[in-house]
Parts: structure tokens; C-alpha cells; sequence
């Protein structure tokens, strides 16, 4: 049985190009999206409804499973909330370290352990590498 890796999607290029490399190395693959945000009328939100859909059909196109997983109250909490309290207090807050920290390799990981993974991979912090001849 090959292993399971959990690839979070956001609908974009990088994560749908990690998937399809992920799945034809031999792995067995499923597709995962954030919701991190609980309204659908703002599009262009990281996390957004919109999100979830590009990435479903994205999956689908590729023949993989996929799992849109509800963060919306843990993204608030401990992203949102921060970010405000130290907005407030003159501070320089970046909520995308706390996102990732807490959220994508945090929260997410713990999940999709939790589900059964070998693995979790995502199309960020891609590395590439040029091999001339």
C-alpha cells in the first residue's frame, strides 16, 4: 500500500502541481483546504468559501479526494484575535507566521495525522532546481 499524504490545497498552481507530482510518484494522495473565514460573500480571502471550491474542482480534475476542513473559530483565535491585540498595542503583527505556525503546520498537521497520513505536503517553499547539462 503506498502512502497517504494529505496535500493542503489552496486552489492555486503550486499546491495542484505538489498533488499531481505527489500522485504520480505513486502516493496515495487527498486534497485538503482551509476555511478560515465563515461568510462567502468576500472572495480573495485566504481560507474563503471561494478557496474551497477552486481547490474541490481542482482535485476532481486530478481524480483525487478532497476535504474542505472548518478552522473558521481556531483562525480567529489564534490569528485574528492576536493580530488585533497587537495591532492595539503598537505592535507590527504579521498574522501569516501565526497562520502557519498554529494553523497550516499546526493545526492542519495534527489533523491529517490524526486521519490516518504518512505525510503532509503543500506547494509552498518550493525549492527549484535547474539541472544543465
Amino acid at each position: 500500500m503506498s502512502q497517504r499524504v494529505f496535500v493542503a490545497m489552496s486552489g492555486g498552481v503550486d499546491s495542484a502541481v505538489a498533488a499531481l507530482l505527489l500522485r504520480q510518484a505513486g502516493y496515495n494522495v487527498t486534497g485538503v483546504t482551509l476555511r478560515l473565514h465563515p461568510y462567502k460573500d468576500r472572495p480573495g480571502l485566504c481560507g474563503s468559501a471561494d478557496d474551497i471550491e477552486t481547490a474541490r474542482a481542482v482535485a476532481a480534475g486530478m481524480g483525487i479526494p478532497h476535504v474542505g476542513l472548518d478552522l473558521c473559530d481556531l483562525f480567529r483565535e489564534r490569528v485574528m484575535d492576536r493580530f488585533v491585540w497587537a495591532y492595539t498595542h503598537g505592535r507590527t503583527p504579521n498574522p501569516c507566521i501565526d497562520c502557519n505556525r498554529e494553523i497550516k503546520f499546526g493545526a492542519l498537521l495534527d489533523w491529517a495525522l490524526d486521519q490516518g497520513a504518512d505525510a503532509m505536503a503543500t506547494g509552498h517553499y518550493a525549492r527549484v532546481r535547474l539541472d544543465t547539462p
